[in-house]
Formats: structure tokens, sequence, C-alpha cells
């Protein structure tokens, strides 16, 4: 990590995209970082079509880096135009559910809703193909069938093409940044963060593994590059879960840091020094209270340790979830002072 003076963030506005699977769609990490930035002096703008009002991004439960940036495998979609909206509903996993007038079900993926409540919301299901759009009506009303956040009746319009995956091209079907962010009308991000790992790296890695999952990245970022030239992106490389016997930990270990030795080998590099950097957010998690509701075995001469709350020992609790944004907001200091 950079030591990094943050007054110089001061009086800075930040156009900032956090893109990645479950850790990013869980939001916290994303208001951290936000509420880090905005304590430095800076005025941050979070992009993205998922989450809530107060801290959007573009996270996928269950995502790589594949399904959520690089490819259409995750399913089609429609935009529509809508009004009225008074109470958008939620994004995160698993998702409002609403049904058309014919009774069929969606999800609501995200949404840009303006304070006079048109806008535009994504409807879809994860794996859907277009046969499955083949009875969808071109206008009507979408009803509410459960529970939480989000207007028990909302009226749509002008159903468009797209792909559960935001970033592809409803007309194209390719990977196609620019075309993402003139659809909803957002500004051109200065900061881009991939936030994966879990999902992409198995336990025990191949090395032909950590080389596909190495080139995805690089794709990745050549891809943001090509279309946002001044635009820094950050990969931050995510822990391997809380130590106990549910899972194979030191399977999930080695393969990660190998990943790692082979990120750095890759981005590390004159080529990428302007644009590139790695947030080693694996090695800021605590791996003992970072986690909740987890019971931790470190060795067999470590007493057991239960800790309170809720979690799955894959994601790290709101502490942990925070020790992350405490690695990348020195890592985003320094790049924009440099």
């Amino acid at each position: 990590l950079n030591v990094v003076d943050d007054a110089a963030n001061s009086g800075k506005t930040i156009n900032l995209l956090c893109i990645g699977d479950s850790f990013t769609d869980m939001g916290i990490y994303v208001s951290v970082l936000e509420q880090l930035l905005e304590d430095s002096g800076a005025t941050v703008n979070l992009i993205g079509t998922c989450g809530t009002a107060e801290c959007k991004h573009e996270g996928l439960s269950g995502g790589t880096i594949k399904n959520t940036f690089l490819n259409a495998s995750s399913g089609v979609s429609r935009i529509v135009n809508v009004t009225g909206v008074t109470n958008a509903p939620t994004t995160g996993y698993p998702g409002q559910t609403y049904e058309d007038s014919t009774g069929k079900q969606w999800t609501i993926r995200g949404s840009k809703i303006k304070p006079d409540g048109s806008g535009k919301m994504v409807v879809t299901k994860f794996g859907a193909v277009e046969s499955d759009f083949d009875t969808f009506p071109e206008s009507g009303t979408l009803t509410k069938i459960s529970s939480g956040i989000g207007d028990d009746n909302i009226a749509y319009s002008n159903p468009v093409k797209a792909y559960f995956n935001p970033f592809i091209n409803g007309e194209t079907g390719e990977l196609d940044v620019a075309e993402y962010l003139s659809t909803w009308e957002f500004s051109n991000p200065d900061i881009v963060i991939l936030q994966f790992t879990f999902n992409d790296i198995p336990e025990w890695a191949t090395e032909q593994q950590l080389e596909g999952v190495t080139n995805d990245f690089v794709t990745a970022v050549s891809s943001l590059h090509e279309a946002l030239p001044s635009t820094k992106i950050i990969i931050s490389v995510e822990p391997y879960g809380a130590i106990n016997a549910s899972r194979d930990w030191n399977g999930k270990k080695k393969a990660v840091l190998q990943w790692v030795q082979k990120l750095k080998t890759t981005f590390e590099v004159e080529a990428y020094e302007d644009y590139v950097r790695i947030a080693p957010s694996y090695a800021c998690v605590d791996m003992l209270y970072g986690y909740s509701d987890s019971i931790i075995t470190p060795s067999s001469r470590y007493p057991n340790i239960t800790e309170s709350g809720s979690g799955d020992g894959v994601h790290p609790s709101s502490k942990g979830m925070s020790q992350i944004a405490d690695c990348i907001y020195p890592v985003i200091t320094g790049m924009l002072s440099s």
C-alpha cells in the first residue's frame, strides 16, 4: 500500500463504479468506501444500476468476471421505461419478484429513477433466453409478489432488448462499456473497482485455471482502458473466507495466493503502471474476527472460536467488509494523487 495524504482528496469529485460479485452486491464495502472518501473532503458519485439510491454499483451475487462483465452467459433482459415510482425495488440477491399481466414472474435487476418517479428498470431473471420474452407485453403494469422494498405496482412501457449483464450491448451482444454509460446517462468513471476472486478461483486451482482467470482480467482491463482511457482500474483480491472445517480453506488460500503472483507478474509492469493497481483485500480482512457466526479453527492446537452474529464464513461481517474498504481507500487516494 502507498502511504498517502488523504487531504489530497479535498475538493475533488470522484465518479466511482464498483463491479463485482456478492461482496459488491451486499453494498457494505461500497458504502464504507464512499464515506471514507467523503470524510477526506471528496464528493463521490456512485455509478450503477444495482443497490439502493444511496449505494449504487453493479454487483451480482454468485457472479464471476465472465458473466458479470465479459459475456452474455447470465441471460437476457428488457430495459423498460417506468413512471410514478415512489419506492424502487431492491436489487440485491435475490431481488424483488414482480409479475406481468400474463402472470409471468420476473426479477428487477437494476434501475435508475429520477426524483419525479420516472426512469428505467431492468426486467429479467438469471439465465433468461429470448423465448422467455415472447409474451412480454409492450406496456402494462408489473405487480410485486415478493415481500420487501418496492412499489406494489409499477407502470412500464417500451421494452428494449438488453442483457442481465448490463455491460453487454443489447443490439450486438458484445461487451460495450461506452453503450452502458450512454444508455443509463452515467458520467465516465474516474475509478473502476473489479471486486472478484471467490467465485472465479476454485480450491487447489490448476495452473490452467489460474491462467484462464488471469486472461479474463487482462481482457476486462483492456476493454475498460480502450473505452475509458483516463479511468483508473483497481483489482481487489477477495479473502478466502473464515478458517473453518466446512470448506477446504487451505486449498482456497493456496489458489488465491498463486493467482496474486500471476496478477503481480501481469499487471505490475510498465505497460499498466499509469492506470492499474492491485488492492490486496485478502490480506486486510481479519481471518479470525472479520467474519461472523462461524466456528473457526486456526489449527489443531488453537481453541475453536465461535463468533456471534449472522454470516456464512465466506462473506466478511460488516467489520470485515469495512476492512476491504480500508484497503481500497488508500489505493484510490494514491492513484488520484499521482
